[in-house]
C-alpha cells in the first residue's frame, strides 16, 4: 500500500508597503523561507478619508502576494509588527 503524505494548508498573504521599502520585505520573507512572492505595483485611487483611516499617506505602493504555511501566519505577522514597525500608521498593511 502506497503512503499518503500529508499537506500542510496554505494562506494568502497580501503585504502592502511604501514604494522602495520592498527589498527590506524581501529579504525578511527569505529569512522566514517565504519562497514564493509576487511583487506588484500599486497605486491608490482610494478617497482621502479611507487612506486616512488606513494611515496611508503615499499613492504609490508595492504590493506583495505570498503564499504561506498556515501554522506559520501568526509568527510572521507578529515579526513584521516588529522588523517592519506595522504597528505604526503608514508603515504597511
Amino acid at each position: 500500500m502506497e503512503k499518503v503524505k500529508k499537506v500542510k494548508p496554505l494562506k494568502l498573504m497580501i503585504t502592502i508597503v511604501d514604494r522602495g521599502k520592498s527589498k527590506k520585505l524581501m529579504s525578511y520573507y527569505k529569512s522566514q523561507s517565504i519562497n514564493f512572492s509576487i511583487l506588484c505595483f500599486g497605486k491608490g485611487t482610494a478617497s482621502s478619508e479611507i487612506l486616512d483611516y488606513l494611515g496611508i499617506d503615499e499613492e504609490e505602493k508595492d504590493v506583495f502576494i505570498s503564499v504561506i504555511y498556515a501554522d506559520d501566519v501568526s509568527k510572521i505577522f507578529a515579526q513584521l509588527k516588529e522588523k517592519m514597525e506595522f504597528h505604526k500608521a503608514g508603515k504597511g498593511i
